[in-house]
């Protein structure tokens, strides 16, 4: 917001009013009329807080202005910085989607392996017998269903 011309004169007139008004009074101190002194200091007084205005209104927007300017640029930077948090967990919140649709996939891959039918050989004259499936895969079995429990 710019001040017009107008409204730096008028608080300049204020401000020069009152110094003046604080002439008259500095002059006035000893003159022993107490009736006129009350009046005086009554008139001072609200030429004093007419100038304090003017004066607040003149100087003070310019450290409000750059107070605001600098609480609007961290508000900018602030705003930036949710909004890019809340792409990172957007994205999270997709990949950890497909990570978990491919694991559950992986699972019943896993399972449906683990349970096909079990076929034992061996050597019949030797009376050996070895499982087709190792303890890896059953071990793996149990791994998918700790981490991804079966949907029944």
């Amino acid at each position: 917001m710019t001040k017009s011309r107008w409204q730096l004169l008028g608080a300049s007139v204020l401000v020069a009013g009152y110094v003046v008004l604080f002439v008259v009074m500095v002059g006035k101190v000893n003159t022993g009329d107490g009736l006129a002194w009350t009046r005086l200091i009554y008139l001072f007084g609200s030429a004093e807080a007419l100038a304090f205005a003017a004066v607040g209104w003149l100087f003070g927007s310019e450290v409000h202005r750059a107070r605001a300017e600098s609480a609007e640029k961290r508000a900018d930077q602030e705003s930036a910085a949710a909004s890019e948090e809340r792409e990172k967990a957007a994205y999270s919140e997709v990949r950890i989607a497909e990570i978990t649709a491919k694991g559950e996939a992986l699972a019943t891959s896993v399972r449906a392996a683990t349970s096909a039918e079990r076929s034992d050989t061996g050597d019949l004259l030797a009376g050996e017998s070895t499982s087709v499936w190792p303890t890896n895969a059953v071990q793996m079995r149990a791994l998918a269903d700790t981490l991804f429990p079966p949907r029944d």
